[in-house]
């Protein structure tokens, strides 16, 4: 019975989504990008202005850090990033997989000033 309510859930959510134009932040599933270590780095180094060899090997040890801590059931606390914890772990055949729990605060409004107007 609980499973045919998911499915019945399931199925309205697709319904939603597929209504949608384009994916939204909001949009959960398949329908949502994936940001993959190129895009990443890509992102790294336009907002730090680091070279792409150094900031490969940089945010190559810091997602092994966090995928450690994560692993280990440890909970995160970074300020940029959230508040994570592992809801649940299990591993079968050499994969494991971790479902995790992450909580953002709002991201702040960045304050635009009005152009002077120019006579």
């Amino acid at each position: 019975m609980a499973k045919a309510r998911k499915a019945a859930a399931a199925e309205e959510d697709g319904a939603e989504a597929a209504e949608g134009a384009a994916a939204t932040p909001e949009t959960v599933g398949d329908a949502a990008p994936t940001l993959k270590l190129k895009g990443l780095l890509d992102r790294v180094v336009a907002r730090s202005g680091a070279k792409k060899k150094d900031a490969k090997a940089v945010v190559e040890a810091t997602l092994a850090c966090l995928g450690e801590a994560l692993a280990k059931g440890e909970a995160l606390n970074l300020p940029e990033l959230g508040k994570a914890r592992v809801n649940r772990q299990k591993g079968q055949g050499g994969v494991e997989t971790l479902v995790v729990r992450l909580r953002r605060t709002a991201p702040k409004a960045v304050k635009v000033e009005p152009a002077e107007a120019v006579d």
